[in-house]
């Protein structure tokens, strides 16, 4: 799937209705759309910020297959999404690992997002 396809805004209807949304996750459904699903001006922001938000978004991807394939293109978003993006398996697969077997907390997946986030130039 290209890039610059979007999908259509009715594709996450269920999701958008029940789904457990966050800024992060709605900041990609709206990339992907081009549509306005979130509260803020600017997606720059709506990056994952810890593992709640990053788990929202796997969620997310792991339900809309076609999502997966265009969720790339949230790099041309910011550094910051650009940073997230090149080691977003790395940081799917710790929050998993952490989160295997009802684990509630994901200490190395919140140190690796905090280490990219910075490289990136954002601080919190």
């Amino acid at each position: 799937m290209s890039t610059n396809t979007l999908l259509p805004l009715t594709y996450f209807t269920e999701w958008l209705a029940s789904g457990e949304r966050g800024l992060s996750s709605e900041a990609i459904v709206e990339r992907l759309t081009g549509k306005r699903v979130t509260r803020y001006p600017s997606l720059r922001m709506g990056y994952p910020h810890d593992p709640s938000d990053l788990r929202r978004c796997m969620e997310l991807l792991d339900a809309y297959p076609l999502a997966r394939l265009a969720f790339p293109s949230m790099a041309e978003v910011s550094p910051v999404w650009a940073a997230l993006v090149a080691v977003w398996d790395e940081l799917e697969a710790t929050l998993r690992e952490e989160m295997a077997g009802g684990g509630r907390k994901a200490p190395r997946t919140y140190a690796r997002m905090r280490e990219v986030i910075a490289e990136a130039g954002e601080s919190r």
